[in-house]
């Protein structure tokens, strides 16, 4: 494995490092929703209990319900064919103690590795007369867990659902039991039904346009709310997975088979141990092969190295090419070094990123030869909130939900300029993909392009130290505050005139407010100051500053004449 930083310690700026450079082409992918994201127990990681903390849960469970007189006792007995399918030493077992609770045993942790690796069989263990799924239903709690509505997202899930908000995610399948991908939707779209929540197959059918997320192993929330319909569709057991596929999953079944040969994947979390898993992609394979492509990898996994299953699955998929000298070359290339939060936090950023840019370079630029300097702006602002990370876990996961409220207050100023602190509602830049923004008839009139140029010369400003850009105040209308010197200056945009209007009308801006009032379309005759010039200038009071980007954008000026223009009508 190349040199880096591991998987779990990984920074957004350096998740961002990886997406720049090996996988650009990916990230670019992803943005245009060639992408399919499966799901894994490890995308929850820091929610519910993993694997090994869930076999000590189910051998707990057993050892507490054990009546030790009785040697035919239907819990000794699941208890001693649990220990078997462990095959300790004889030391091993002799020190096992019934009186003590089970992480107390020495042999533990070779009980839970050696159990994770079989876990299916482990949890297919029959006890007595209770109902096959015992093990799961009750010595899991699978609804006590992982339906628990207390739990909140993290910042992986928000990730994920400001991504299908974009547009740029679509299909989301996951082995998961929890809600919290659901929950997540749920916060940022104000509770709208927009998400297709796949369980049975039956629930693929009218979906229309809506994205998709498929859970195909089951969901704890479903069964909770309707366990006769959803019970018996929690996935964990060695039969279940062996008939998988069959009867009541064949239509979802056909549905990710399709998917795989359609779509590129991308693994978080998700180790592709079960075989019903493996199955699937040799299934998919045999009817629409991918080949592989090194600047554009049909398989990634979000990982700190491959697996043995997930080799496999590599091997499987890619046939005859993953062998020999070839086989090194692809595994590298099919690892993104990062976990889910920080990958996806990352990936929410270029997203932003690839998006604005796309939405600058359809404004009127025709005295521009490239948009370098408009590029370099709008990457500088994405470095700089990537940097406000600090690795801590709940610290992200508050980032997290800073930077989509302050996504969806530049949005809502600007188009219509009213912003409400207390709505939860996330408003996306756009939930087209950028491939269709560049075509799109209403990008031009939305004013968005311009707005985009704006921020990349604030952007750009910033990274020559012409001023210091930082997040407008929670409580303006500002998207961002330029400080120059020890001035701190709100900077508002809009869309055009109506949007202009209501700023002066709900009375968040005067004419002797301290701030710029960045207008996309021609600034409204009443507004226009002579020269460009603020009245600040003119009197030594505060005021407010206008700039109207098309007025600017019209005369074609060269970069370094657009930045100037822009500086000087701004008064920065």
């Amino acid at each position: 494995m190349a040199d880096g930083p591991a998987a779990h310690e990984i920074t957004v700026v350096e998740a961002l490092q990886l997406l720049d450079t090996k996988f650009k082409s990916s990230v670019q992918a992803i943005a245009n929703g060639y992408f399919a994201f499966w799901i894994g127990s490890g995308f929850s990681r820091d929610r519910f209990p993993m694997l090994d903390e869930l076999i000590v849960r189910v051998l707990e469970f057993i050892r507490l319900r054990i009546e030790l007189p009785n040697p035919t006792c239907e819990y000794r007995v699941a208890f001693n064919e649990a220990i078997s399918m462990a095959e300790l030493e004889e030391e091993q077992r002799e020190s096992i103690d019934f009186s003590q609770a089970v992480n107390d045993w020495p042999a533990i942790k070779t009980i839970k590795r050696r159990l994770s690796s079989r876990y299916a069989d482990f949890l297919n263990i029959r006890v007595g007369g209770q109902p096959n799924d015992f093990l799961v239903w009750d010595g899991i709690d699978v609804v006590g867990t992982y339906g628990d509505s207390t739990v909140d997202p993290d910042t992986e899930h928000l990730c994920l659902a400001a991504l299908v908000l974009e547009g740029a995610v679509s299909e989301i399948a996951s082995a998961n039991w929890d809600g919290l991908i659901e929950k997540a939707y749920a916060e940022l779209a104000g509770n709208v039904d927009g998400l297709a929540v796949c369980v049975a197959s039956t629930q693929l059918q009218d979906q229309g346009n809506k994205p998709k997320l498929v859970k195909f192993h089951g969901c704890a929330p479903s069964a909770r709310d309707d366990p006769d319909r959803f019970r018996a569709l929690i996935v964990a057991r060695s039969a279940q997975l062996s008939d998988w596929g069959s009867q009541d999953r064949s239509g979802m079944k056909t549905h990710l088979t399709a998917l795989i040969g359609e779509r590129r994947t991308l693994m978080l979390g998700l180790s592709a141990q079960d075989f019903d898993i493996q199955h699937l992609f040799r299934e998919a394979r045999d009817k629409l092969s991918w080949t592989w492509n090194e600047a554009d990898p049909a398989y990634l996994f979000s990982e700190d190295r491959l697996g043995a299953t997930q080799d496999d699955l590599l091997e499987n998929v890619y046939r005859g090419q993953y062998d020999g000298s070839s086989r090194q070359d692809i595994a590298e290339r099919s690892v993104i070094r990062a976990f889910a939060k920080a990958l996806l936090l990352a990936m929410l950023l270029e997203v932003y990123s690839i998006k604005f840019i796309t939405l600058a370079a359809r404004a009127n630029l025709s005295g521009l030869n490239d948009l370098h300097l408009i590029e370099l702006g709008l990457t500088t602002i994405r470095n700089m909130v990537a940097k406000a990370d600090t690795g801590n876990s709940v610290e992200r996961t508050a980032l997290t939900r800073t930077i989509v409220s302050q996504l969806t207050k530049f949005k809502s100023v600007l188009t219509s300029g009213r912003y409400d602190s207390s709505s939860l509602s996330y408003i996306p830049i756009s939930s087209a993909t950028p491939e269709s923004m560049k075509t799109s008839a209403e990008i031009p009139s939305s004013g968005l392009p311009e707005a985009s140029v704006a921020l990349g010369l604030l952007g750009w400003g910033h990274m020559k130290d012409a001023w210091t850009l930082s997040a407008g105040e929670k409580t303006s209308r500002a998207c961002v505050t330029v400080t120059k010197i020890d001035s701190a200056i709100p900077i508002i945009l809009v869309a055009n005139a109506t949007a202009a209007s209501r700023l002066f009308v709900d009375g968040a801006i005067d004419e002797q407010t301290s701030a710029v009032l960045i207008h996309s379309q021609e600034r409204p005759e009443r507004m226009v100051r002579s020269s460009g010039r603020s009245a600040f200038e003119r009197t030594g009071k505060p005021s407010l500053r206008e700039v109207g980007m098309q007025e600017i954008l019209a005369q074609n000026p060269s970069e370094v004449e657009l930045f100037e223009r822009f500086r000087q009508e701004a008064s920065l």
